[in-house]
């Protein structure tokens, strides 16, 4: 059974992430829900890496963000997330700006076979803490929303964020330089050029990068779609 209930007035608690420390420029592939062997419930976000300060992290390369719904607080973590991914896609889509109201029937969408959020590109700062409660590491990310305006500034930088920074658990800051790009590395043109694939001029997604996993129709009244 679905629990995305309550997410209405959910607060976010930002836990369980699999992005490394540093700051990530992604595109979503897909939005989907599951459960693991033991029968426990999780949604999961699929993505690719576009840009990172850090250098193990390439262009390409998988990522994902992943909560489980067994986690205090991960209502609010889920809140947070579709609310900055839907202002990047309405932005991207060259929609107006609109609040986003969150709600289960919400969720059950971005993480339906719809996947509206394929194809979206959004920014994160990912920072380690310490968690007080179990004296374990976790990921905190702060998702950022991501307009046509922030991706070519991303793309085209000479250098990119802040490169992981160890213990002590405190939030690194957003100045820095990332690590210089090797020799003979492909411009930042031709990596956002790499990221983007064939798009029909009939295609809600067209001129913009797109996921793997392309969206169905969406249901009628979606914020995304339609406006």
């Amino acid at each position: 059974m679905e629990n995305y209930d309550g997410i209405e007035n959910a607060q976010r608690n930002s836990n369980g992430v699999y992005l490394p420390v540093g700051d990530h420029l992604l595109q979503i592939n897909r939005c989907k829900k599951g459960s693991s062997r033991k029968g426990e419930e999780f949604s999961v976000v699929e993505m690719k890496v576009l840009r990172s300060s850090d250098p193990a992290f390439t262009q390409g390369t998988p990522a994902s963000w992943m909560l489980m719904h067994k986690w205090d607080g991960y209502l609010g973590d889920l809140k947070n997330f579709i609310e900055t991914a839907g202002a990047s896609c309405l932005a991207q889509r060259n929609l107006p700006p609109s609040p986003i109201q969150v709600t289960g029937a919400l969720c059950r969408e971005v993480f339906g076979e719809q996947n509206p959020f394929a194809g979206v590109v959004i920014k994160v700062h990912a920072w380690p803490k310490r968690s007080q409660k179990t004296g374990r590491d976790f990921t905190v990310c702060d998702w950022e929303v991501t307009t046509p305006e922030v991706i070519n500034a991303v793309m085209s930088a000479l250098t990119f964020g802040t490169p992981p920074v160890p213990a002590p658990y405190a939030t690194p800051p957003m100045t820095g330089a990332a690590p210089a790009a090797p020799a003979g590395a492909p411009s930042a043109a031709a990596l956002y050029a790499a990221a983007q694939t064939p798009a029909t001029a009939a295609s809600p997604f067209a001129g913009l990068p797109q996921g793997s996993a392309a969206p169905t129709a969406p249901a009628a009244g979606s914020p995304f779609f339609g406006r």
